[in-house]
């Protein structure tokens, strides 16, 4: 009698960090940080900093649209940048928990800025982990500090709340910010080239997979194993 098959699970996600991808191409930022999210939770909410709405003429939108159909509305008023003050022990009187683990995530999730908790918030699938992705944070004013996304205590509730945070910025990153992210990427293409034909390079951390000297992205492409349908043809 014949064995019955190994039942296939699917790949173990990883642990919940803030991915930041920046460089002299927006496309190409852009199709990166869409590739390993992608890689990673299938799909993920998003909004561009640079934009007020969709716009199907840009590629960009195109690529992000793999990750859910339209951005999220993108409110900069200070209010909803604010942190709020929640606790375990000031929900236990409002919510019934399974134990302090759902407690610390309700109490991070709840202590979020409300704009974090829009692109956050679980949907009817209820996974318990939510992706999001935040474009063109370099297009921010100074007023409403990029997102508070320089400030580590922001990404560790995010984390904390089951939400992994993936960003992008055109041009260099502030060394604030790039310290308060888990992973930093740098993207350059050369002037007039497609951006396919740029390079990639890890500047914080990464993925054991991903290239930490400077390597073709079409070659780091295939190593991290991302979607090759966000590729130009060659």
């Amino acid at each position: 009698m014949l064995a019955p098959p190994p039942s296939r699970r699917p790949p173990a996600r990883p642990k919940l960090e803030s991915t930041l991808v920046h460089g002299n191409d927006e496309t190409g930022i852009s199709a990166f940080a869409t590739g390993i999210a992608l890689r990673a939770y299938g799909r993920f909410r998003w909004v561009d900093c640079a934009m007020a709405g969709p716009s199907e003429d840009l590629p960009t939108h195109w690529i992000f649209s793999r990750g859910s159909e339209r951005p999220e509305e993108l409110d900069l008023d200070r209010s909803a940048l604010a942190p709020t003050a929640w606790t375990p022990s000031s929900l236990r009187g409002l919510v019934a928990s399974s134990g302090p683990e759902e407690e610390r995530r309700l109490a991070s999730f709840l202590a979020l800025p409300e704009l974090y908790q829009r692109l956050g918030a679980q949907d009817d699938r209820g996974d318990a982990e939510v992706a999001i992705l935040v474009a063109n944070v370099d297009a921010l004013p100074a007023s409403v500090g990029a997102l508070r996304l320089g400030e580590r205590d922001l990404h560790e509730h995010l984390h904390y709340a089951g939400i992994a945070l993936f960003a992008t910025a055109r041009g260099s990153s502030p060394a604030p910010l790039s310290r308060a992210f888990d992973r930093v990427y740098a993207v350059d293409v050369p002037a007039g080239a497609n951006w396919s034909h740029g390079l990639i390079a890890v500047e914080k951390d990464g993925d054991a997979r991903a290239p930490h000297e400077p390597v073709p992205l079409r070659d780091a492409w295939r190593r991290m194993d991302l979607d090759p349908t966000l590729l130009p043809p060659l």
